[in-house]
């Protein structure tokens, strides 16, 4: 117990360090302590009744049986098992929802759990009748507990709840908070602010290395992304309701790229990695809203062939100025396609960080490593020489036609051709 109470603790320390949003519930950490107990409790039975040095530490691990055969359970039975790790979607939630999850079914569980089996124990070595029959009774009231516990959790998620969080993805302008700097809106949900500021410095300080402004303004706002299909959540609720809940969140804000907007997904930006690929990711959806681009499928030239990409992955790395290591390490070869029976291989660049934005430009697939390779052999140079290049011309290399070749010819360098990754073998 003592133990289990110090990694709880170390535990909520370590992820409040890392910044994440919300606070942890008591009932949750009261669970967790409760857990150990009942693993404990169910050790004891098992030992007092087999003797052997190996039986209470297998009567234990017991309890966490259910792992191997969790694939087999519904998915709405998520909350029986809390010890197993089930996919929810708690995380990608902008606040808590009544009942979701029961925290206090959690414990009441574990503790009737717990009880049981130290009542099994204690019956092993217990003789007398009346004591034995206390027992009895008891256990008896301890696996109640844990029917009427089992089924508070698996009481569904009250409709009026679900309601207003499929308003909030449907329309998160009508329950965000929005504010402006520096000419960009951010918007944010209830509960966020404190990553406001974390926000507005990769964008800072890309608009600090732009030589123009662009005229539309930038709006940075927050999407939540949550399935409705999921029993998990919506278990106990009418199959027409959840239906509308899914067709009212189709089209919602995130789900397609906008062309003066990136999207923040709620639970993934800035949790899916490191907080520096977070920022290079919101830095380098910035550079190419100033760099022009448009959703997908209305820019003409064919990734690669553009010198403004170059440009923004530039404006990007200054901006974050992330290790070497994390952008080199997005180099890799890729088939494409077979010829005479042998694979042609391409390089293409994965950037880091590209989960949780969505913006007009960069798309979710990798680059040609040409692109990337282009703009590290830009950050090799004077940052004033580059800048001055590119306010000179800054129309020009955002045309859609304009090549790395000619910007390569302007800063008086060759387009990169390497190092790339080992060739793969066959």
């Amino acid at each position: 117990m003592p133990v289990s109470v110090l990694l709880a603790g170390v535990g909520v320390v370590m992820v409040q360090l890392r910044g994440t949003i919300g606070a942890p519930s008591i009932m949750v950490l009261a669970a967790g302590l409760v857990l150990v107990i009942a693993a404990g409790a169910a050790g004891t039975a098992i030992g007092s009744r087999f003797p052997h040095p190996l039986a209470g530490l297998l009567g234990a691990l017991a309890l966490f049986l259910p792992t191997a055969t969790a694939h087999l359970l519904p998915v709405w039975s998520i909350w029986l098992i809390p010890w197993h790790y089930f996919p929810d979607q708690l995380g990608w939630l902008a606040g808590p929802l009544t009942g979701y999850p029961p925290a206090g079914g959690h414990a009441a569980e574990l503790a009737g759990v717990a009880i049981l089996a130290a009542i099994v124990a204690l019956a092993v070595t217990v003789r007398s009748a009346r004591a034995r029959g206390l027992l009895a009774t008891a256990g008896v009231l301890a696996v109640a507990a844990v029917f009427f516990a089992g089924a508070v959790q698996l009481e569904p998620v009250p409709a009026a709840e679900l309601n207003h969080l499929a308003a909030e993805i449907a329309d998160p302008g009508s329950v965000q908070h929005c504010t402006t700097a520096s000419g960009v809106r951010y918007c944010l949900y209830p509960g966020f602010g404190r990553d406001l500021s974390s926000t507005e410095a990769p964008v800072n300080e890309v608009l600090a290395l732009l030589p123009v402004r662009p005229s539309q303004p930038l709006t940075v706002r927050q999407v939540l992304s949550v399935d409705f299909t999921d029993t998990g959540l919506t278990r106990g609720q009418p199959q027409q309701q959840v239906s509308q809940w899914t067709a009212q969140t189709r089209n919602a804000p995130g789900n397609t790229a906008a062309a003066s907007t990136i999207y923040l997904t709620v639970g993934e930006w800035a949790a899916a990695g490191s907080l520096t690929d977070a920022d290079f990711n919101v830095a380098l959806a910035t550079a190419g809203w100033a760099a022009g681009f448009t959703p997908a499928g209305q820019n003409m030239p064919r990734p690669g062939d553009q010198a403004r990409e170059a440009i923004a992955i530039w404006l990007a790395i200054l901006a974050t100025r992330p290790p070497a290591s994390e952008l080199q390490q997005g180099v890799q070869w890729r088939g494409l396609s077979l010829r005479r029976g042998r694979p042609t291989f391409v390089a293409i660049w994965n950037y880091p960080g590209t989960g949780g934005v969505s913006a007009a430009w960069p798309s979710r697939q990798p680059l040609p490593a040409a692109v990337y390779l282009m703009a590290k052999a830009m950050t090799r140079l004077p940052e004033q020489k580059v800048s001055q290049v590119l306010k000179d011309r800054w129309a020009t290399w955002l045309n859609p036609r304009t090549t790395d070749a000619q910007l390569a010819a302007a800063l008086g360098i060759q387009v990169p051709s390497g190092p790339l990754p080992p060739y793969p073998q066959p």
